[in-house]
């Protein structure tokens, strides 16, 4: 069962930024996402919960194209914890800075 709840967390987190678009990729934090989800690191001073997530997913993949792969997936009950690997390019704005590929 452990594997097999490793193998649908390792997707979803993948899925979440690997080459999609902004809009594609809040709509999979919308629809994948348990309506009490908790963000432990919540970035750029987002909220720990599931719309403060889906805001930091939509600032994310709007200024960067990125490919993730997850190197190691721990799970404890119904916390998950990925230990990842980023290729990630800067292809639009992001805190006022342009571009820069």
């Amino acid at each position: 069962m452990n594997n097999l709840k490793q193998t649908i967390a390792k997707t979803y987190f993948e899925a979440f930024y690997d080459g999609t678009t902004s809009d594609e990729a809040v709509t999979k934090v919308e629809n994948l996402l348990a309506d009490d989800f908790t963000d432990y690191v919540p970035a750029f001073g987002g909220k720990p919960t599931k719309a403060g997530f889906k805001q930091t997913v939509k600032t994310i993949t709007s200024a960067f194209t990125q490919q993730y792969k997850v190197k190691h997936l721990f799970i404890d009950g119904n916390i998950y914890t990925a230990v990842w690997e980023a290729k990630i390019r800067h292809t639009g704005e992001f805190m006022n800075i342009p571009p820069t590929n």
